[in-house]
């Protein structure tokens, strides 16, 4: 009885973690989803895109009443500027560029570019650069994402 009732708390808290069974099929992933879908995009940086996209797209779009499929291509750049004496570099720039395409049910597609750019400051250290660069990716995709989801809403707002 004690066995049943601790493997039952277990399941429970295993439900709302994200735990993933290793032998589900393509519809758990669907589970809970809202009525937009982002595709996945490569890399370490597309993965953060899209999992910001999500969050920002989890309430929908005004204006959208069907599903709709998020295509998003993404570029990254490190731009490194300003040499010092000794041949160091004292500024990096980040660069995002993301091709977005929405496509609806009903055959629709609204489409743009985004981009952003985020200075990094270098450091003397090659661990404090890596450091720098991995925060400043995740900031670039953060913006890049509410760059993409405020120019989707401009128009579908635009599409009425």
């Amino acid at each position: 009885m004690k066995n049943l009732l601790l493997a039952s708390v277990a399941a429970l808290m295993l439900a709302g973690c994200g735990f993933r069974p290793l032998y589900a099929d393509a519809s758990f992933d669907q589970a809970g989803q809202g009525l937009i879908t982002v595709d996945e995009i490569n890399d370490r940086s597309g993965y953060l895109l899209r999992r910001e996209l999500l969050k920002e797209l989890a309430i929908g779009l005004p204006g959208l009443n069907e599903r709709a499929n998020l295509t998003v291509v993404l570029e990254e750049e490190l731009e490194r500027i300003t040499l010092l004496n000794d041949g160091s570099v004292s500024r990096s720039f980040l660069k995002g560029v993301a091709d977005f395409t929405l496509t609806t049910q009903g055959g629709q597609a609204f489409s743009g570019n985004a981009q952003v750019q985020v200075p990094i400051s270098a450091t003397q250290s090659p661990f404090g650069d890596v450091a720098a660069q991995t925060e400043s990716s995740a900031r670039a995709m953060r913006e890049l994402a509410g760059e993409i989801v405020d120019d989707l809403r401009l128009q579908l707002e635009s599409a009425q």
